[in-house]
């Protein structure tokens, strides 16, 4: 079951990468859908099955706002406010991730980190000629300022309880991280580069399965 699972998996991500770069978006959107039902399902799977702890109900709820949160962006060139839903919808999956990390351990730092480094990749995108940042997006700031928070919590998490699982969970929000800035830059470079769209789709679903993983665990 495992490796069916496993299997399945992986060829979906491998079919919404493939039919990401042929521009079929019907297509892209229904395997997006597939894909991301992976990580949900076994979220859900483990709570049903499994004496899951209360707190890592709070990692599924994350998990299901960021499925939300690929259907509206999936449909944001059919839905006039489907980016800004998209964007909403992943902002609180990123709190529930955030919250887990706190009620496991209350931190401020993380919160510091994050400043400086919303600070910093404001700075870079304001000096970056090569990226193209509308002044009505800067709301996208306030997730970047969650996402950091999330990730420099997962560190700090597995600076103080150190295990295998917190480690998968680190490297879960590590490339949820890498995935979402990385995906900025899809979305506001000048110049398209298409090996930022596999990183992208790579390392995102990759840190969705092992937050999910994290849970069955």
């Amino acid at each position: 079951m495992d490796k069916l699972f496993t299997i399945s998996y992986f060829i979906s991500l491998t079919l919404l990468i493939r039919v990401t770069f042929l521009n079929r978006s019907k297509y892209r959107f229904l395997l997006k859908i597939i894909t991301c039902s992976h990580y949900l399902g076994l979220g859900i799977f483990s709570v049903l099955i499994k004496d899951v702890p209360l707190l890592k109900y709070v990692l599924l709820i994350g998990l299901i706002f960021s499925f939300i949160g690929d259907i509206f962006l999936g449909l944001k060139d059919t839905i006039k406010i489907g980016f800004i839903l998209g964007v909403s919808a992943f902002s609180i999956a990123q709190l529930y991730y955030l919250l887990y990390f706190q009620m496991n351990f209350f931190s401020i730092i993380p919160f510091i980190l994050s400043l400086v480094f919303m600070f910093l990749f404001w700075i870079y995108v304001r000096n970056n000629p090569k990226i193209e940042f509308p002044s009505k997006a800067y709301f996208l700031f306030v997730y970047i300022f969650l996402l950091s928070s999330t990730f420099f919590s997962s560190i700090e998490n597995l600076i103080y309880y150190h295990n295998e699982l917190n480690l998968i969970l680190m490297i879960g929000c590590i490339l949820f991280f890498i995935s979402d800035i990385t995906l900025f830059h899809v979305y506001f470079l000048k110049e398209k580069v298409s090996i930022l769209k596999i990183i992208y789709l790579l390392s995102y679903h990759v840190a969705q399965l092992l937050i999910a993983t994290f849970i069955f665990l």
